[in-house]
């Protein structure tokens, strides 16, 4: 794979947020921006529904867990609703 999983990630943020802008620094070769049918491609291929996405739940999860905060600490970080 050429562009790893971080950069397209950006690069669909970046494509979200300004589509122009996007244009504007693959086009100039300013940044070894994907084409954007690579991010169609990319965004087509993944689910999309309403509700919570799973896999970002299990995610969180598993950060929390990392980091074995404390019982007082873990009230200081709020609850997830």
């Amino acid at each position: 794979m050429r562009y790893g999983p971080g950069f397209l990630l950006e690069c669909l943020l970046l494509k979200m947020k300004s589509t122009s802008e996007y244009k504007h620094l693959r086009n100039r070769s300013i940044l070894p921006l994907p084409h954007p049918n690579t991010i169609r491609k990319l965004l087509s291929s993944t689910p999309s529904k309403f509700g919570y996405n799973e896999i970002a739940l299990d995610s969180i999860k598993r950060e929390f867990d990392r980091q074995q905060l404390s019982e007082k600490s873990r009230r200081r970080w709020g609850t997830l609703i």
